[in-house]
């Protein structure tokens, strides 16, 4: 698959392996199972799998330290679909960074469901801002009740607040803070300035 390829596919596109199976694939006899049961592991270690514009990956583990595939680009090389299926199979999350107008964008499009890092969900948001770009994350009820209730909230809208106090300030010198939200029976957290949040983001 080359990049050009690659970019005119959506980011969900990595929710079907299938669609990165290579020319060398089942050349090597128990290969595709091997390459699965790595996927598999890399995501119980880790909070996030980040597939670059190039097919490249990276595992940002639980312990905050990170794995890097080195040059394995998935729908490059042998059996990277198999890899895939072990990423999406385990708890981690995974974000795909595309360059978009000029400027990097990360998509989620599976959340992490590690039990700890949902009952902790600030550190993972933190990590966003820092790494990526802030982004909403899957969090328990529990959290956002806490977050809801711990302080008198910023500000409101349908199924969604903003924390009263903020984590940081960003260069303009504006409060960013963290945010909840209720889809459904589901909660979600992310780190956002009060102007992000009246816009609805």
């Amino acid at each position: 698959m080359s990049n050009q390829q690659r970019n005119v596919l959506s980011p969900e596109s990595y929710l079907t392996p299938n669609l990165f199976i290579t020319e060398y694939d089942g050349k090597v006899p128990g290969y595709a199972q091997e390459q699965q049961r790595n996927g598999m592991q890399l995501g119980q270690d880790s909070h996030t799998i980040m597939i670059d514009q190039f097919g490249l990956w990276f595992a940002h583990k639980l312990d905050r330290g990170m794995v890097a595939g080195g040059d394995e680009r998935i729908g490059v090389h042998a059996n990277t679909a198999d890899l895939l299926r072990g990423f999406l199979a385990s708890p981690a999350s995974i974000v795909i960074q595309r360059f978009e107008n000029g400027a990097r964008a990360y998509h989620c499009i599976k959340q992490c469901n590690h039990p700890s890092v949902m009952r902790h969900i600030f550190p993972t948001t933190v990590f966003d801002l820092n790494l990526f770009a802030p982004m909403w994350r899957e969090t328990t009820e529990e959290q956002y009740q806490h977050y809801l209730n711990c302080v008198p909230p910023a500000g409101y809208r349908a199924n969604a607040f903003l924390s009263g106090e903020p984590y940081t300030h960003d260069g303009e010198g504006r409060g960013i803070y963290l945010a909840g939200k209720k889809e459904g029976e589901r909660y979600f957290a992310k780190l956002m300035t009060a102007e992000e949040f009246r816009k609805g983001k």
